[in-house]
């Protein structure tokens, strides 16, 4: 019974459905889950749309990175329109 309160879904916005587990793990101390980043990008990308930046949620740019084939790769990120947006690199010291 336990899984099936966590499997409860609470939110669906856009493409992002969260669940009650999802919740959970913002009272913790834990890291956040794809599906909470992929809303708050989701989130984000429709309070302030924008044609310069692109929030690209975890799974896709997990996909991109670890894509095998670069001509698949590169049809799949044509549709993004790199090219015309700002990158911002954050580098860690």
């Amino acid at each position: 019974m336990a899984k099936a309160r966590a499997d409860e879904k609470i939110l669906s916005y856009d493409d992002v459905v969260l669940r009650r587990s999802d919740l959970d793990i913002l009272s913790g101390p834990y890291f956040l889950n794809d599906r909470i980043i992929e809303f708050y990008f989701s989130y984000l990308t429709s309070c302030y749309p924008s044609e310069d930046i692109l929030l690209i949620p975890p799974s896709i740019a997990f996909w991109i990175k670890e894509c095998p084939d670069i001509s698949s790769l590169k049809d799949f990120v044509e549709p993004l329109h790199l090219p015309r947006r700002k990158l911002n690199n954050i580098s860690h010291k």
